[in-house]
C-alpha cells in the first residue's frame, strides 16, 4: 500500500512539476513577445527608419516621374519615325513614278 501511494505521489509530483514548467515557459514566451513588440515599436519610431522610408518614397516618386518622361519621349520618337516612314514612302513613290515617266519619254 505504501508503494502504491508512493507511485501516485511521484506521478502527481511529476505532473505538478510539468504544469509549473509549462506555465513558466508560457510566462517566458509572453515576456519575450512583449520585449519583441517593444523593440519593434522602438525600431518603427526610430529616426533612421523614418528617413529610410522617406528616401524610398522619394526614389519611388522620382522613378515614376522618370518613367513617365521616358514614355513621353518614346511616344514622340515613335511618332517622328512614323512621319519619316510616310515621307520616305512618298519620296520613293515619286522617284518610282518619275523613273517610269523618264523611261517612257526615252522610248
Amino acid at each position: 500500500m505504501t508503494r502504491l501511494y508512493s507511485n501516485r505521489r511521484g506521478f502527481l509530483d511529476n505532473l505538478i512539476d510539468s504544469i509549473k514548467q509549462e506555465y513558466n515557459k508560457d510566462t517566458e514566451l509572453k515576456e519575450s513577445i512583449a520585449k519583441f513588440r517593444k523593440e519593434a515599436q522602438e525600431l518603427e519610431n526610430s529616426e533612421a527608419l523614418q528617413q529610410a522610408r522617406q528616401k524610398f518614397k522619394d526614389i519611388e516618386k522620382e522613378t515614376a516621374q522618370s518613367s513617365e518622361a521616358i514614355q513621353e519621349a518614346l511616344g514622340k520618337v515613335k511618332h517622328k519615325i512614323s512621319e519619316v516612314k510616310c515621307f520616305v514612302k512618298k519620296v520613293y513613290n515619286l522617284v518610282y513614278d518619275l523613273s517610269h515617266v523618264i523611261k517612257m519619254h526615252r522610248e
